[in-house]
């Protein structure tokens, strides 16, 4: 996402921004990270975000300072965090746990 339109978002809320996201390494845990092909949309007003990935779609808060854009929700069972920086650079966490336990997964890319 270009940071001039992410601040336009935020700034002026009938303006609806879109930005297609790819992530290009996956981080599972302490396991590592890997190559991966893994991308979202993001549609952004002003301080709400519809997320769409291929588990499904959610709604998110949004907020915006320093030059850094934050969309955290909850969907899906799960509880969702995404980042993004002037530039483009972009990281997404999702955590989920049940009985068993809570897992943790990173994914780093950009967002345009």
């Amino acid at each position: 996402m270009k940071p001039v339109l992410a601040v336009l978002a935020i700034l002026f809320p009938q303006l609806a921004i879109a930005a297609e996201c790819r992530f290009v390494s996956e981080c599972y845990e302490a396991d590592g990270c890997y190559e991966t092909e893994y991308d979202l949309t993001l549609n952004l007003t002003s301080d709400t975000a519809r997320v769409e990935t291929i588990a499904g779609t959610f709604d998110a808060a949004a907020a915006a300072g320093d030059g850094i854009v934050t969309i955290t929700g909850q969907g899906l069972g799960m509880m969702h965090m995404l980042t993004l920086a002037d530039g483009g650079d972009a990281r997404y966490a999702v955590q989920m746990g049940d009985a068993s336990g809570v897992t943790m997964i990173t994914y780093h890319g950009t967002c345009q």
